[in-house]
């Protein structure tokens, strides 16, 4: 097993990264909740579930946030077009029920 010479007290940074993902999930949860409450907005004055300026807008506070946090832009920019595309799918289902 690759981590078998780690010594026990070196698993604190395995444990940290399981706490930081756990984060995240939960804040991916709560993103999720606000983006239904923003489709049943869209739904209710007839607005497409894809707004273009906003994704643009979106995508430079991304790009900024990369910057001032030592980030690949491109890295996080892959991430938050994989967050995009899955709520946009949901904004999607909703607006059009």
């Amino acid at each position: 097993m690759i981590w078998a010479n780690w010594k026990k007290s070196d698993w604190r940074y395995r444990l940290e990264i399981d706490n930081i993902d756990t984060q995240i999930v939960r804040l991916l949860s709560t993103r999720m909740r606000e983006a239904e409450k923003v489709a049943q907005y869209k739904k209710n004055n007839n607005l497409t579930a894809l707004q273009s300026e906003r994704w643009k807008i979106v995508l430079d506070h991304i790009q900024k946030l990369a910057t001032e946090n030592n980030l690949d832009s491109n890295y996080l920019k892959a991430v938050w077009n994989l967050i995009h595309e899955y709520t946009l799918k949901t904004e999607q289902e909703m607006v059009s029920l």
